[in-house]
């Protein structure tokens, strides 16, 4: 009886279902059509935070390198020479490592180019699912330890090659950590979580024997 009762409940629903669960002619293109659109819609919405970021944090650590290599013109003092060169050294490095590294996400949808519903729907998802990718790279564990990494090897360079004093060293390297925090804790995520609310979902779906159980993962 529980299996006649489930399986009245599932063709019920079926009968109920809109036109675009029953088949109509064309309602799978309407359907790719609109998930592209709503694909869409979600890369373009994250866009502009990410074009921010990343050229935000490429020109600022561009601009305190050349500060730094430029201020060696100016000072005379050998310390303060060598602390420049392992600051512009180290601002160089970051400039290089976001510059290098593809931010997906800031290119909205502009590069989702196919005209037919369904292949349009599947780049649409595949350039979200990269976005979201390199989201993940940029804001996780790695990027949090590089940033550790190069802090302590200039650290080693300040102390083994220039003697520097640690009081001076302390509070250099305390800055960089700090700014490589805040780049790393700024970094874009609307991809990650436009992934998980757009493509990683579980969906119910009525047949004839009960329902099924299907998703995007």
């Amino acid at each position: 009886m529980r299996a006649v009762r489930v399986a009245s409940i599932a063709v019920a629903l079926c009968l109920l279902a809109p036109p675009a669960l029953a088949g109509e002619p064309g309602a799978p293109a309407d359907t790719a059509r609109a998930r592209a659109v709503e694909l869409e819609r979600a890369l373009d919405a994250g866009a502009p935070y990410a074009r921010r970021w990343y050229w935000g944090w490429s020109g600022a650590f561009a601009a305190a390198s050349a500060l730094s290599f430029a201020s060696l013109a100016v000072f005379d003092d050998p310390g303060l020479r060598a602390d420049a060169v392992v600051a512009g050294t180290l601002a160089g490095l970051g400039a290089a490592t976001t510059l290098g590294i593809p931010l997906t996400a800031s290119g909205g949808a502009r590069a989702v180019t196919a005209a037919e519903p369904d292949a349009r729907a599947r780049a649409a998802e595949a350039r979200l699912r990269r976005a979201a990718r390199e989201e993940r790279f940029l804001s996780g564990w790695v990027a949090h330890a590089g940033i550790v990494a190069s802090n302590a090897a200039a650290t080693a360079v300040s102390r083994g090659v220039y003697h520097r004093p640690w009081d001076m060293i302390a509070l250099s390297r305390a800055t960089g950590l700090l700014i490589g925090e805040l780049k790393v804790l700024s970094t874009p995520t609307d991809a990650i979580a436009d992934e998980a609310r757009l493509l990683d979902e579980l969906v119910v779906t009525p047949t004839v024997g009960g329902l099924a159980l299907s998703g995007r993962f």
